[in-house]
């Protein structure tokens, strides 16, 4: 989950020209592995485990869409951001 958020995140950042692809990224891992640790005490402190798979599945399925719309436009050439 928290692969597919840094992923979405460091995409979205570079597509918004907000900074460098080098530096996207390595703001997406960091920020990535805040969200996991904040994930991870979530999950355990749940009691349900269905709420849960809903949200992790949710924020995958989220986060894949997110990459697979801005990505293509990444890689066009003729495309200027």
């Amino acid at each position: 989950m928290s692969a597919t958020s840094a992923a979405a995140l460091a995409v979205g950042l570079t597509a918004s020209g907000a900074m460098p692809r080098s530096e996207a990224a390595t703001a997406a891992c960091l920020l990535a592995f805040l969200v996991y640790l904040a994930v991870a005490l979530w999950a355990f402190a749940e009691p349900r485990l269905g709420r849960v798979w809903v949200a992790f599945s949710l924020v995958i399925a989220a986060s894949l869409t997110i990459v697979a719309v801005i990505t293509p436009a990444l890689l066009d050439p003729g495309v200027r951001f």
